[in-house]
C-alpha cells in the first residue's frame, strides 16, 4: 500500500495523482467507507485476463446502510444492452462510478480527470470513454458495496450541490459537443437541453430569476431537443423499473455478502 499525502485541487486531483502513482495495470476507486465484495477483485482480473481489449469492466453495485444491504444500483449496461444505452445511461443517469475497473491504457487513450469539474469529472471520463468509442463489460459477479449515509456527496439532495452539479453538466455537454459523432452531437444537445430546463426550475424556486430565465432560454431554445430529451428520460426511468422486476427478489434487507 502507498500513501499519498498532500494538498489537492478536489478530489478528482487526487484520483488522477493515484493513476499516476499506481503500479498495476488494472485501476480501481473506492472511497473509504465502501467496500469490495470478497470475489470481486479476483473476478474482475479473470475477466481482464480472458479480454485483453477490455478497457473498462463494471461490476454489480450494492447500497449499504449500516450492516445491512438496502438495494442495488441498476443500470442497463448491466444487462447487455447496446452503444445508445450506454450514452443514455451516463447522461440521465446513475453511473455509480466506483463500481467501475479500468485498464491503464484507457488514461493513456483519453487521458485523466478534468479537475475544471468539482462533482461531475466521472461523468466527464465515462463520456469522453463513450467519445472515443469505447464500451464498457458488465460482470455479474462480486459487487462494490457503497455505504449510504446522511452526507453521502453521491446520492445527496442538498440543493446547492444539486444546481452545482447541473451546471458542470452545461459545460460537460458544450465541451464534449465538437469531437463526437453527429449521432452523439445529437444527444449532447438533448441532455443540454434537458439539464438546463432542469437548473431553470431550481433557480425559479430560489428567486433568482434573472438567472433562471437564461438557464431556461437555453433548454427552451430547441424545443424539439428537450422534448425528445425529456422522452429519453422517461425511457429510462421505465427501464429502470424494468430491471428492478427483473432482478431476484430479496435484495433489501440481505446481509452483506460473506
Amino acid at each position: 500500500m502507498r500513501l499519498i499525502e498532500g494538498p489537492d485541487i478536489n478530489s478528482h486531483d487526487a484520483m488522477n495523482k493515484g493513476v499516476a502513482q499506481a503500479r498495476g495495470e488494472i485501476i480501481g476507486f473506492l472511497n473509504s467507507d465502501d467496500a469490495y465484495a470478497p470475489s470481486t477483485l479476483l473476478a474482475a482480473m479473470r475477466h481482464f485476463h480472458d479480454n485483453p481489449a477490455c478497457l473498462a469492466l463494471r461490476v454489480p453495485c450494492l447500497l449499504r446502510e449500516s450492516e445491512r444491504i438496502v438495494g442495488r444500483i441498476l443500470t442497463r449496461i448491466d444487462m447487455g444492452h447496446d452503444a445508445n444505452a450506454a450514452w443514455e445511461e451516463y447522461l440521465y443517469g446513475a453511473p455509480a462510478f466506483n463500481a467501475y475497473f479500468f485498464r491503464r491504457a484507457l488514461f493513456d487513450r483519453i487521458g485523466l480527470f478534468n479537475v475544471a469539474y468539482v462533482i461531475a469529472a466521472d461523468r466527464d471520463f465515462l463520456l469522453r470513454m463513450l467519445a472515443a468509442g469505447i464500451r464498457p463489460h458488465s460482470l455479474c459477479e462480486g459487487a462494490m458495496i457503497y455505504q449510504r449515509h446522511a452526507g453521502s456527496a453521491t446520492l445527496a439532495e442538498d440543493e446547492t450541490r444539486i444546481i452545482a452539479f447541473l451546471r458542470e453538466h452545461l459545460m460537460i455537454a458544450h465541451r464534449l459537443a465538437a469531437g463526437v459523432a453527429p449521432a452523439q452531437q445529437t444527444q449532447l444537445r438533448q441532455w443540454r437541453a434537458h439539464e438546463a430546463h432542469q437548473l431553470g426550475k431550481r433557480l425559479l424556486r430560489r428567486g433568482e430569476f434573472g438567472a433562471a430565465a437564461r438557464a431556461a432560454a437555453l433548454g427552451w431554445r430547441d424545443g424539439v431537443a428537450l422534448a425528445r430529451a425529456m422522452r429519453r428520460r422517461a425511457h429510462l426511468t421505465q427501464a429502470y423499473r424494468q430491471l428492478a422486476q427483473s432482478v431476484s427478489a430479496g435484495v433489501a434487507g440481505e446481509r452483506e455478502p460473506a
